[in-house]
């Protein structure tokens, strides 16, 4: 919301891809022709993590947007010739062997109001990260990198120390199951 870049590094089974899914809605939402770019090592995990969550916020979002559609990894808010890739949320797997397709394929991506969501950041290779910063040459182009940190010269944990980038640490210590010991939010980290 303060037009600022994000890295989130945290522990596995925070909630941090639930709420990646609800600022990528809001993104789409908030400002007209907006463009969401979600991205993962793998498109498998893209589908069972973030857009998974996605579509637990679609009913929600439908009721409130009735225009909207949604197909395999794309969100659309118009519909038409020429309006498929304008505001959308739009998902694909940037590949774990990255070399030029994989950096080439992040490439091109160009909206006044722009979000890049990076998904298991450590496992995207370098050169996809270098791409995704340089598509974002608008002033209201952003990026949200979301993972579980391996080492201090993974992707994620580079990202997150740049100058400019919003460092968010999330410890599976602070959630609310292993703060109570109940189960507060089911499927969410827990003590044991």
């Amino acid at each position: 919301a303060r037009r600022e870049d994000v890295g989130v590094e945290s522990g596995t089974g925070t909630g941090k891809t639930y709420l990646a899914a609800g600022i990528a809605l809001w993104f789409l939402a908030s400002f007209e022709d907006a463009l969401v770019i979600s991205t993962a090592p793998v498109e498998k995990q893209l589908k069972a993590q973030l857009w998974k969550e996605i579509g637990q916020h679609w009913p929600r979002f439908k009721a409130r947007y009735p225009m909207a559609r949604t197909v395999e990894l794309r969100v659309r808010l118009r519909e038409g010739a020429g309006e498929q890739e304008r505001w959308a949320i739009l998902g694909y797997g940037c590949g774990v062997d990255a070399g030029v397709e994989s950096a080439t394929r992040a490439q091109g991506f160009h909206a006044a109001h722009m979000l890049i969501i990076t998904e298991e950041t450590p496992g995207i290779d370098d050169a996809v990260m270098t791409a995704l910063a340089n598509t974002c040459t608008g002033d209201h182009n952003l990026r949200l990198a979301l993972g579980n940190p391996d080492h201090q010269l993974d992707a994620l944990h580079r990202f997150c120390v740049r100058p400019g980038v919003v460092h968010v640490r999330i410890s599976a210590l602070d959630h609310p199951n292993v703060v109570t010991g109940r189960n507060v939010i089911p499927g969410a980290v827990g003590r044991k």
